[in-house]
């Protein structure tokens, strides 16, 4: 190979390098990065899917001040990189909307092109948690990730954790929230529209589905006021510029192909451009209704505790999607069934179905309790209150009208050892709750582990009870809980329950002579020799029994042993 061709080969090699390397130094040029400079809220979101159990935790925070951006008034970014059980909504101690990451904390940076907080593995988290009902704010510093070792920090969440407080009757909305309003809580819709993407539904039907303000008979305003007995009425916002609560975002951008965080980014930002103030001095809540084309087969998800919740599109207009989502606004958990953690159909913090005639459905138990509709109908007990039989009428929720005194609602059965809490109601199926489309006309008990530090708790369905049948708890407190339907009344729309709670502990002095045709002849023969030394050799205890199923069902048919083994026997 000549001595030019060989330069020429070398300079082409080179002039490539060098382009790369330029193209990588300008790419890292243009990438704005740079830290956290003031304390930024995280929000916890459960991100739903079109499959109906598929869903995703996701942790975002609302950006403040000089963080936001330039020409930007609102914008909330993924946060990446956080210590497991952070962004989990069940299991994690931040609270979402009171939880600020404070700008003090090592490894932090905004990635503004990508719209996400990075955190490094240098990440050392400050905390700082304000809880809006006594004013206290508590820092923390950790290493790792916010356990419940902190003895201060848990005393203080206490304070959100009890049912027995007074914010249920605010149907756990805020202090100022309910304070402007009353009973009354406004809701802008905007509906989204792009370059490449529009919103399938017209200002008009977007504004009939959600409140009714062309004859929609099932939507979101109408359930929550049944279901509510008019403690919660959503309105449409009368702003300026606004149709019956719905304002048009038209977005000189793409919506095919966009991540929908970045979507809702823009279009609060062009709203309150327009408004010329932020959203939240004007309305309560906001929905944000996303043409069809972004990311993901996502439907729709919401912020716990906070103003904002988003819908991929139709999802926007289906009265079980918008209850769902708003619940979740005002601290609702899902309500689960099993390892489902939407499998609990006699409510709407279940599954959310995709029609707009349908279905006529309220909340759980458990859920109903929380918002504090039927205060005055609830009864407690508690397991450290010591032992308790109870016996009445449970009248459903759609016929609060003609309750009578002394009859109940729901009962709450508090397991001090375990921290559970057993949740009894009766799901009539009847006038606004006639959708229900599980455990219809049946008494249901459901559970829920009330976490210290949080009120946030998922339902589990336990049992759907018809007449006859009952349901125990084998170890509340110490003791057997057992709940009886001894009658359900259709015409009188009541259930009548029996609760019991007793001693339910085994005899732990009492022995008992096993059957000598029990025992082969061989056996027989040695412990007859051993009973020499040990007379009682062949006595045995409640613990034996319970040691085997086989036992059990053996030995549990003795009268006598079932009196003194009550626990093993399970005969309370």
């Amino acid at each position: 190979m000549k001595r030019s061709e060989t330069n020429r080969i070398f300079k082409n090699i080179t002039k490539t390098i060098n382009n790369n390397v330029t193209t990588r130094v300008l790419r890292h040029r243009r990438r704005k990065e740079k830290p956290l400079n003031q304390s930024c809220l995280i929000l916890l979101v459960k991100k739903r899917y079109v499959d109906g159990i598929h869903d995703e935790s996701l942790c975002f925070c609302e950006l403040h001040g000089d963080d936001i951006g330039n020409d930007e008034r609102f914008k909330i970014v993924r946060i990446l990189g956080l210590p497991n059980g952070w962004c989990d909504d069940e299991s994690s101690n931040i609270k979402s909307a009171q939880t600020e990451l404070l700008a003090g904390s090592r490894g932090m940076k905004i990635d503004y092109n990508s719209s996400k907080l990075l955190l490094t593995p240098f990440f050392v988290p400050k905390i700082q948690i304000i809880d809006t009902t006594s004013q206290i704010i508590i820092t923390t510093s950790q290493t790792n990730n916010i356990t419940s070792d902190n003895e201060e920090m848990n005393t203080t969440l206490k304070t959100r954790v009890d049912y027995d407080d007074d914010d249920s009757k605010n149907n756990n909305l805020t202090e100022k929230e309910a304070a402007a309003t009353g009973n009354e809580f406004s809701i802008l819709v905007l509906r989204g529209n792009g370059i490449d993407s529009r919103m399938t539904y017209a200002v008009e039907e977007l504004s009939d589905s959600i409140f009714g303000t062309s004859g929609d008979p099932i939507n979101l305003r109408s359930q929550y006021s049944a279901c509510s007995y008019n403690q919660v009425i959503f309105k449409p916002t009368t702003r300026d510029g606004t149709l019956n609560g719905v304002y048009d975002v038209t977005l000189k951008r793409s919506i095919i192909g966009s991540w929908d965080s970045d979507i809702t980014n823009a279009m609060v930002n062009q709203a309150e451009r327009n408004f010329g103030t932020k959203l939240t001095k004007f309305v309560n809540y906001v929905m944000i209704c996303i043409p069809p084309g972004t990311r993901g087969n996502w439907i729709a998800y919401a912020i716990q505790g906070y103003w904002l919740s988003v819908y991929n599109d139709k999802w926007c207009t289906y009265p079980s999607s918008q209850m769902h989502e708003l619940g979740h606004n005002m601290k609702l958990a899902h309500s689960g069934d099993g390892n489902n953690p939407y499998g609990d159909q006699s409510g709407l913090m279940g599954y959310s179905y995709g029609t707009d005639n349908g279905p006529k459905m309220c909340f759980n138990g458990v859920k109903t309790y929380q918002l504090g509709w039927f205060k005055e109908y609830h009864q407690d007990f508690s397991s450290d209150s010591g032992f308790f039989i109870w016996e009445g009428n449970l009248m459903g929720f759609v016929h609060r009208d003609q309750i009578t005194k002394g009859e109940k609602m729901i009962l709450r059965f508090i397991d001090n050892n375990s921290n559970l809490h057993y949740f009894v109601h009766f799901n009539r199926a009847d006038s606004f709750n006639t959708g229900t489309k599980e455990g219809r006309d049946l008494v249901l008990v459901a559970s829920g582990y009330n976490r210290q530090g949080t009120r946030y708790l998922r339902s589990n369905l336990l049992a759907e009870l018809s007449a006859g049948q009952q349901f125990m708890v084998p170890r509340f407190g110490g003791a057997l809980l057992r709940i009886f339907v001894s009658s359900i009344n259709l015409e009188t729309n009541r259930a009548r329950v029996n609760v019991n709670y007793q001693n339910c502990s085994d005899d732990a002095s009492y022995r008992f002579r096993m059957h000598s045709n029990s025992l082969n002849r061989r056996r027989r023969k040695r412990r007859r020799r051993k009973r020499i030394n040990n007379p009682s050799n062949l006595r045995q205890n409640c613990q034996w029994i319970a040691q085997v199923s086989r036992r059990i069902t053996t030995y549990c048919s003795n009268s006598k042993i079932r009196e003194s083994c009550r626990s093993t026997c399970q005969t309370c």
